[in-house]
């Protein structure tokens, strides 16, 4: 209800419930709800932060402990700075925010502006490959545990660093799995991904078109021996190192297929079943989809005829 005029009488009355009462079950049920409906933008956050700045001593244990870590917690202003600044300090915010009393750290409301200050804060350095994963492990805290809110602010200021200049591979490698581990391929979900900028989009689609080149070609290496293969194979990666290559996708023949998802279990987080596709019309070739500027090429192995099309084409 922030800012909404139309519902004044129902905030003003919980306002002045709040003013009023001496009972902690109110004072602690509308700290939950300043915390969950966190707004820099909203006056009801601000003015109930102010009254909830009175009333602290009919705060339960739980918040007093939040409270002493973070004493501007109820100052809206400040509080998601305080927040991100001792998580900088923290050798594992999701384990020391749990600690304080933030039962969960991925929690909506106030913590999704402490994560947008706290990887302002790691921004400058996200070249480093230190940092880069200290950024993932607070995204990735432990198995089946993920932030996927607020991807905006962390795409953009992994990528930035890298629009004029390439990453060395370990950190290009590293970044493209995780974000997608995170947030889904932006070919296959692009809805996930529309918030952001489409410079940075670019940028990762050049990596992954790198990162599927490579895996097609190492699994068609492993799956056939057709003497054709290899200068094409060759060929292709030569236009991707000579920056021709837009875009790349991939259907495997059944075999191949069944081993590339053997394969994706060796550590290759980004590397998830749903990057390929899979075709059954020759049984032993596989496919290779590839975009250069205004044509589309599909290439293939085992004795494959190159086919082009204009992307224009509807047929």
């Amino acid at each position: 209800y922030k800012n909404r005029n139309d519902v004044r009488a129902i905030t003003d009355f919980a306002f002045n419930e709040l003013k009023a009462t001496t009972k902690p079950s109110i004072v602690n049920a509308l700290m939950r709800i300043y915390s969950s409906t966190f707004s820099l933008n909203s006056d009801n956050t601000e003015k109930l932060g102010e009254i909830l700045n009175t009333k602290t001593e009919l705060l339960g244990q739980k918040w007093r402990r939040i409270l002493s870590k973070f004493p501007d917690y109820l100052v809206s202003e400040q509080a998601p700075e305080t927040i991100a600044e001792s998580m900088i300090s923290m050798e594992n915010p999701w384990v020391s925010l749990k600690q304080v009393g933030m039962n969960d750290p991925f929690a909506s409301g106030i913590m999704d502006y402490a994560h947008e200050a706290y990887v302002t804060r790691l921004a400058p350095d996200l070249d480093n490959q230190e940092t880069i994963e200290r950024l993932f492990e607070w995204l990735i805290p432990e198995t089946g545990k993920n932030k996927t809110t607020g991807n905006v602010i962390v795409v953009e200021a992994l990528i930035d660093h890298w629009l004029n200049q390439t990453p060395p591979e370990p950190i290009r490698q590293y970044i493209t799995e995780n974000l997608i581990s995170l947030y889904d391929d932006p070919r296959i979900r692009p809805e996930r991904w529309n918030t952001v900028d489409q410079k940075y989009k670019d940028v990762l689609f050049s990596w992954l078109t790198k990162e599927d080149l490579r895996f097609f070609t190492s699994v068609v290496d492993s799956t056939q021996r057709d003497p054709m293969w290899v200068p094409r194979r060759d060929f292709w990666l030569k236009l991707y190192d000579e920056d021709l290559i837009d875009q790349a996708w991939v259907a495997f023949c059944p075999g191949a297929e069944r081993y590339a998802r053997q394969h994706l279990s060796t550590g290759r987080v980004g590397l998830s079943a749903n990057r390929f596709a899979r075709q059954t019309g020759r049984p032993d070739t596989s496919i290779l989809i590839l975009k250069i500027g205004t044509k589309i090429f599909v290439d293939g192995c085992h004795n494959y005829s190159t086919h082009v099309w204009n992307t224009s084409d509807p047929v």
